[in-house]
């Protein structure tokens, strides 16, 4: 008995001092969390150097979807500032329809750019798909014209 008496007032002791010892940031119930990482936007991060070879029609719908994009995602930021400064519950029902009202603009214009993306790459597919046909046709002009129809005679 004086043994296990002996051990949990050493055990005591020892979480007493250790507590102590360590500052409370270390636990993980510690309220102090690390601060926020903030990621600036690249100014040479440009979308539009990934579309090597697209049409200039698609680098076009793609450049002027980017930008609106950027609009809105500002103006949404800076409604939602808005809202955390708004001191009646007026000014705050005001931000949250004008919120709801530029996100619903913005899946409009999204609907509308994705229904003419789908029209410039449907006609791109086209023409690449009959170029690719013609491709195949002549090959095989070509090849009943030298008449090596059957491979390994002549």
């Amino acid at each position: 008995m004086k043994i296990i008496k002996a051990f949990r007032v050493l055990l005591m002791l020892g979480t007493t001092a250790a507590s102590c010892l360590c500052p409370p940031a270390v636990f993980a119930q510690s309220s102090a969390t690390a601060p926020p990482i903030v990621v600036s936007k690249d100014p040479g991060n440009n979308a539009l150097q990934d579309l090597k070879g697209v049409p200039d029609s698609v680098k076009a719908l793609v450049g002027t979807f980017d930008k609106s994009s950027s609009q809105y995602l500002d103006r949404q930021q800076a409604l939602l500032l808005k809202l955390k400064s708004a001191t009646t519950s007026q000014d705050r029902a005001a931000i949250r329809d004008e919120l709801q009202n530029n996100r619903q603009a913005f899946l409009t214009e999204l609907k509308t750019f994705r229904a003419q993306l789908r029209d410039d790459l449907t006609a791109l597919k086209g023409k690449v798909s009959q170029a690719e046909l013609q491709r195949v046709l002549d090959a095989g002009r070509e090849a009943t014209d030298r008449g090596d129809r059957h491979k390994g005679k002549h």
